[in-house]
């Protein structure tokens, strides 16, 4: 049995050979190569190396069919073998390289290429189908002949030099085109966005927003899979068995955070659910709220609040310490709280009172997200003066305010936590912070710290809860 190389070119014009013995089988293959010239040092490189039993590799397929690589002294693969059905076929197969590889023997079905060196009368005279003959050769110089040409004419001898790396190989996969990468970063990016987008409203439970989490991990985790997974038309190489794609970690990661986001989603809108039915039954059976804003003055103790409210029905939770996140100023030490059956003719929920060492600085109103309408039309009927704007609440949306007696009044559309807010500030405290620096040019600043006059008789808090003695 004898053993020859094949140099072939491809309809893209790219060139590749294989090792083949007895009735033509190949038992090692190349990769494809830009020029023939590349080609023939490969096959240069195979002679060379193919001798050496360290230059081999075994190795075996993700569906376990054993194969190996021959490799150069730079550890780059020129040559790789048929899958087999057993290891004793890849040995067998190996063995013939070994035997085979240093042939001088090349089949060249490329002699028709201009890379080619003939004489200009041989151009011309060459057959069109032109194969290779035997060369003795001492087996490191792959010779390539042209049958028509005498004896003693010019033939193509090319040395062999170190092959280039493979373009792919079990061990390797390439890179991503550049609009691959491009639309895998874009997913990514945008499933990120909608992720910081829609984290701060995850304290509403609702289905909703849960979802659209979901979709943004999902989103994600396939722009990364975008990004990272094997071209479209790269050539398939069978890869090795052992650990598993490292695309799975995203995949588990995401699994992983949607399962997350479900449970949390169901075990807190339980929980939320019956806080607001607790919250419902209690509101109920509140007594509606008739006071007014300007009816509280900066300073009002703790004390008194709870004391009259507590004697009007009302059910009021008190505690100090509080977090920073509790807090409207950091001046702020302690609140107390109650629900309202409703306030102003609107139904309404929360009321919570913020106190300092000082006594009384705000008070916070929360109506439900339905009722905004009632309540805007409410806010421009408070105070003498439309303050103006003041900044956007947490979800984003302008606060507007009402400049009253005795403090500012600030409002806002319905934010992320499902319900619309108000705020009075007591006037004090709001020049105490706004006016420590002067900006007469601000019409704002103006009207608040220059245009404000002080009110001029006590809260009508303190004045109805007041004691007349008897005459």
């Amino acid at each position: 049995m004898s053993g020859w190389f094949e140099l072939n070119r491809n309809g893209e014009s790219q060139y590749h050979f294989a090792l083949k013995v007895g009735d033509g089988d190949p038992i090692l293959s190349s990769k494809t190569y830009q020029s023939k010239v590349s080609a023939q040092r490969g096959i240069g490189s195979v002679q060379a190396h193919s001798q050496s039993h360290d230059r081999y590799e075994k190795k075996v397929s993700q569906k376990n069919q054993p194969y190996f690589v021959l490799k150069d002294t730079d550890s780059q693969i020129i040559g790789l073998s048929q899958l087999h059905s057993s290891a004793a076929a890849r040995d067998a197969d190996m063995a013939s390289v070994k035997t085979y590889g240093n042939t001088a023997t090349v089949k060249d079905n490329t002699l028709h290429d201009p890379e080619v060196f003939m004489p200009d009368e041989q151009q011309q005279s060459k057959p069109s189908q032109i194969r290779a003959i035997n060369v003795e050769s001492d087996g490191a110089v792959p010779t390539i002949w042209n049958p028509n040409a005498s004896v003693n004419s010019p033939c193509t001898q090319v040395k062999p030099k170190p092959t280039e790396p493979l373009s792919q190989s079990p061990d390797s996969e390439p890179s991503p085109g550049i609009d691959q990468r491009f639309l895998g970063a874009l997913l990514m990016v945008i499933g990120m966005v909608a992720i910081l987008g829609v984290s701060s409203a995850l304290v509403d439970f609702k289905l909703i927003q849960y979802a659209v989490a979901a979709a943004a991990v999902a989103l994600v985790v396939g722009g990364w899979l975008v990004f990272s997974r094997r071209p479209v038309g790269s050539t398939a190489i069978p890869a090795e068995s052992g650990p598993k794609p490292r695309n799975w970690r995203p995949i588990r990661i995401g699994i992983l955070l949607i399962v997350g986001l479900a449970a949390i989603w169901y075990a807190q809108s339980r929980q939320w659910g019956q806080w607001l039915d607790e919250d419902e039954a209690e509101r109920l059976k509140a007594p509606v709220w008739n006071y007014h804003f300007d009816d509280f003055t900066t300073g009002i103790s703790q004390a008194d609040v709870q004391k009259h409210l507590s004697a009007e029905g009302f059910r009021m939770r008190c505690y100090g310490n509080l977090e920073q996140r509790e807090k409207i100023e950091p001046e702020d030490t302690s609140t107390c709280w109650t629900i309202t059956r409703s306030a102003y003719g609107i139904p309404s929920r929360m009321l919570v009172f913020f106190f300092g060492n000082d006594g009384l600085h705000h008070i916070r109103q929360d109506f439900p997200s339905g009722e905004w309408d009632a309540v805007s039309a409410w806010l421009k009927q408070q105070g003498d003066v439309d303050a103006g704007e003041y900044g956007r609440d947490q979800g984003g949306t302008k606060i507007a305010g009402r400049r009253g007696k005795t403090g500012l009044i600030l409002a806002s559309k319905p934010g992320f936590m499902g319900w619309t807010m108000v705020m009075w500030q007591g006037r004090e405290r709001v020049i105490e912070r706004t006016c420590q620096e002067e900006n007469d040019r601000n019409p704002q600043w103006r009207m608040l710290c220059r245009e404000w006059p002080a009110p001029t008789r006590p809260a009508g808090f303190i004045v109805r809860h007041t004691v007349k003695p008897e005459p």
